[in-house]
């Protein structure tokens, strides 16, 4: 269907001053533009091309503004076969692969500047997925990622000298990627940037003013409060300062605290939120003014309070998303967003800073280069958590990653200056893109159906599916992708969500026809290898079965640990930190026997982390103290946990313990110290080392 007709496009040899994109040649981006443009259109208006699997809800006129073809489409990217024929080396059964997966775990920063650039809420540092494509694959050979989020895997593939092919089902996802995996003039766009700023500082700046001994200052940040009532004696009241400890620049809260009132012992649980006619009410509670060393944090005066009221009274001039926030869904629930009257996702925003960002997407928007337009709202909507209602007082970050949640006591930060800071990474992440040869190519849809793929034509994938129920992205995307004006199809999303009826056997068909298409279009004797993170063992078991009844082979599993984990990763009991990476080939010849997953057992789990421990140094450096002994990772349980499932994974058994149960069953069978697991004899000659009176006391009891 993709296939019929863009499969091979009319060759053309670009002449000196010219471009060639994908066999042709234009006089230059826009002429390119225009001519994939049309063909484009003509796609969006035939009703066959929109029931490809994963086509995402939008007009014809908001996929063609956010599209940037050939290289990124807001939707199904009718240029894939064209785009796999151009760059696609043939297969030869007789060429040497490699033989051996890639050996060794991961330990990774993400300081990388275009994986700094856009948050997201999974990501992985580019300098993983590249090593892994220069292990697996040679320069100029085709790379595929069904699940690319931002394009990591497109960022590590330009940088290798490798071509790649990237997909996404999210129309916000597959829009950053367009971004990320696109050269662009960085200082154009910085310039562009700041006269835009420039601009709208001086219709709207007055917002964030304040009056200080008779000087107007700007506000960097004001601090809001949500109000509270009393259940002893229905007293109104707002969360801080009666219910936190506040820091220089942040807060904590309580476990109890008086009412302010009648003085009835209260927790966070035991009082209400104040909402009055579907409004919570908020208190405006803190002000930071000023710069350097001239900052000054206090309590709001009367400019700050008439303004907050002033503020109300105005309605924003621009656009701005009215889509509602479904209270069911389950990223909602969890974050009591119906409790909090979070009905539409303008109300992510407060009102001054809605007033504000709609302004200038609007003004982004009016640019007419679409790569230079693009660029310009990944900007803004990398900066959305931080400047939304989600970004909480607590000292720095953004709001939590992978879920809606909104705290009680907020920074309502200004978003020129938070625009302004951003702008220094943004020059970063351009710079860091200059003069790659290679190309990416975007399509927005779901990976179990890759049909415009010949089979037999991929090198390489690297895939992050979801993980299972860990995030329902659709729905924490929606803040974002309303503003895109495309939106996810939700239909083909691959996750666990009760609200919506999707169960195991719901994720694990999904994941099942996905890794059967990625099996098709990969060249035989090649790799694939699959990060995964989940605490559950029936959905590794899930995962291991569409592995291997796909086809593939699993020839090895590694652990990965990207830097930086999510706020639940990190607070959530049984949760697991790590990702494993798992490394499988598609046989040159089909084997003959149907895949089957053994029957793991919890006494060869247990039997499996003794013989680990066993083999583990006592601790890195062995040396007698009285100080804090040196933590040795190995030994902690989030690790043990990820090993072990590596250990089922890699030799074709199920997972029988989920991570609850395995951290919960951990020290009865081993001793714990120092958040360390040992065998018994090792936890004797670990106390003993630890109770050694150190060499400075030896030598001045002699």
């Amino acid at each position: 269907m993709l296939e019929a007709e863009y499969t091979e496009l009319p060759a053309k040899t670009a002449r000196p001053g010219e471009i060639e994109c994908l066999g042709l040649a234009f006089e230059n981006e826009q002429q390119r533009r225009d001519y994939f443009l049309d063909r484009l259109g003509e796609k969006l208006a035939d009703p066959e091309f929109r029931q490809i699997e994963g086509f995402p809800v939008g007009s014809t006129e908001a996929i063609l503004a956010l599209s940037d073809p050939p290289y990124y489409t807001a939707c199904p990217n009718p240029f894939i076969a064209a785009f796999v024929r151009h760059y696609c080396q043939s297969y030869n059964p007789e060429e040497p692969g490699v033989m051996e997966p890639y050996g060794g775990d991961f330990s990774s920063s993400n300081r990388h500047p275009v994986y700094s650039f856009h948050p997201y809420h999974t990501k992985v540092p580019p300098e993983v997925i590249r090593a892994l494509i220069e292990h697996y694959t040679k320069p100029g050979d085709l790379i595929l990622d069904g699940f690319c989020g931002t394009g990591m895997t497109g960022v590590a593939a330009r940088e290798a000298g490798r071509n790649a092919l990237i997909v996404d089902l999210s129309p916000v996802a597959s829009f950053i990627s367009g971004v990320n995996c696109q050269s662009q003039d960085g200082r154009q766009a910085l310039w562009v940037f700041e006269e835009i700023i420039a601009a709208a500082e001086q219709k709207w700046g007055y917002l964030y003013q304040t009056e200080e001994a008779l000087q107007k200052l700007s506000v960097n940040y004001y601090v809001w409060s949500d109000i509270f009532t009393c259940p002893a004696c229905d007293y109104e009241f707002p969360f801080f300062p009666h219910g936190v400890i506040h820091h220089s620049n942040k807060v904590e809260t309580l476990k109890s605290f008086p009412c302010p009132s009648c003085l009835a012992p209260l927790t966070v649980r035991r009082i209400a939120r104040v909402v009055v006619q579907e409004k919570k009410q908020k208190a405006l509670v803190w002000v930071n003014v000023g710069k350097g060393r001239e900052r000054i944090n206090r309590l709001p005066n009367e400019y700050d309070l008439k303004l907050a009221a002033h503020l109300e009274k105005i309605e924003p001039l621009a656009w701005y998303p009215r889509d509602a926030v479904n209270p069911a869904g389950y990223s909602a629930q969890l974050a009591q967003l119906g409790d909090k009257a979070i009905t539409t996702v303008s109300r992510f925003l407060s009102h001054r800073n809605l007033i504000v960002f709609s302004d200038l997407w609007e003004r982004v928007s009016r640019i007419e280069d679409v790569a230079l337009r693009n660029l310009c709202r990944a900007t803004l909507t990398s900066i959305f958590t931080v400047i939304s209602e989600r970004q909480g007082y607590f000292g720095g970050g953004g709001g939590m990653s992978g879920n809606l949640y909104m705290p009680i006591v907020r920074m309502e930060k200004n978003i020129y200056a938070t625009l302004r800071r951003k702008l220094a990474r943004l020059k970063e992440a351009e710079r860091a893109k200059e003069n790659l040869p290679t190309r990416v190519l975007v399509s927005n849809q779901s990976t179990t159906q890759l049909s415009a793929i010949p089979s037999a034509t991929i090198d390489y994938i690297y895939t992050d599916p979801p993980f299972g129920a860990n995030i329902i992205y659709s729905e924490v995307n929606l803040m974002l992708e309303a503003w895109l004006q495309v939106k996810t199809n939700q239909e083909a999303e691959a996750v666990i969500d009760t609200t919506r009826q999707r169960n195991f056997e719901s994720y694990a068909t999904l994941l099942r026809d996905c890794f059967q298409e990625y099996f098709r279009v990969l060249k035989p004797g090649h790799w694939m290898t699959v990060e995964f993170h989940n605490a559950t063992a029936r959905v590794w078991n899930l995962l291991q079965t569409a592995i291997g009844e796909s086809g593939f082979v699993v020839a090895g599993v590694g652990v990965v640990d990207k830097g930086s984990t999510t706020i639940l990763a990190d607070i959530r009991p049984g949760a697991v930190k790590s990702d494993l990476l798992i490394s499988a080939y598609k046989p040159v010849a089909a084997s003959a026997e149907g895949f089957r997953l053994e029957t793991g057992t919890e006494q060869e789990v247990w039997d499996f982390v003794g013989r680990y421990l066993q083999q583990l140094p006592l601790l890195p450096k062995l040396q007698p103290s009285k100080e804090p002994a040196e933590v040795m990772v190995e030994r902690m349980g989030y690790l043990l946990f990820d090993r072990m499932v590596a250990f089922q994974v890699q030799r074709g058994a199920t997972v029988p313990l989920s991570a609850a149960q395995f951290y919960d069953e951990l020290p009865r069978r081993f001793c714990l110290r120092e958040g360390m697991y040992f065998l018994p004899a090792q936890a004797l000659a670990y106390d003993r080392y630890h109770l050694a009176p150190t060499t400075q006391e030896r030598t001045s009891s002699d």
